[in-house]
């Protein structure tokens, strides 16, 4: 015969209230310094050098107040950076080493994901020097770049503290990348002597819209 069966008794909590308790102590963890702390690493721009290939990936703030960009109306040049700085509302770099002169700026559309400025320097050997920036739309969540470089890069701080990585490409060139929420800016040119390419570097400065 059918036994009858009474609901056990248990001190056991609810699954639920198991989840809504990690959740609000994994809520409240985000708000410490040590929750911050893994906030920025998990944001954090992660550089790696393999086999003459510098690869460098970052993932984006989703709370960063950054503006769209337009593809509507991008004109394939600009007149000077400070006019490219204002139509695209970011700050752009620029190289203002005295050796070198400003020669051409192009636009290259990449919707949706952004808009590059290849910008050329001409140098008084007849040498170019180039330049591109990279302005990422808010829609890309997690881009990724790399550049050749024959050996372990050398490090330099751009004035907004991005790291700039720079080396030997092994051709007789040299390439420098650095990386930052929204943009990315490389450069490169004929130049056997990493130091003349550090000297360009160190006059990097960016025009604020």
């Amino acid at each position: 015969e059918p036994v009858a069966r009474f609901p056990r008794q248990t001190t056991r909590i609810r699954r639920g209230v198991i989840v809504a308790c990690l959740l609000l102590l994994f809520c409240c963890f985000w708000i410490t310094e040590p929750g911050i702390a893994v906030a920025h690493y998990l944001q954090k721009i992660i550089a790696t050098w393999q086999g003459g290939v510098l690869n460098i990936g970052q993932t984006m703030p989703q709370d960063g107040l950054i503006n769209e960009l337009n593809y509507a109306d991008a004109p394939e040049t600009f007149s000077s950076l400070e006019e490219a700085a204002e139509y695209l509302q970011r700050p752009v770099a620029v190289v203002q080493h005295e050796a070198l002169t400003l020669d051409t700026i192009e636009v290259y559309i990449d919707e949706p994901a952004g808009i590059l400025l290849w910008s050329t320097y001409a140098l008084p050997n007849g040498a170019k020097i180039t330049t591109r920036q990279y302005f990422y739309d808010p829609s890309v969540g997690a881009p990724g770049s790399s550049i050749l470089l024959s050996e372990q890069a050398e490090s330099y701080t751009l004035p907004n503290d991005a790291i700039l990585y720079y080396g030997p490409d092994g051709f007789g060139e040299a390439n420098g990348l650095a990386v930052w929420p929204y943009g990315e800016l490389s450069i490169s040119g004929d130049i056997k002597d990493i130091s003349t390419l550090r000297n360009f570097i160190e006059t990097i400065v960016f025009i604020n819209p």
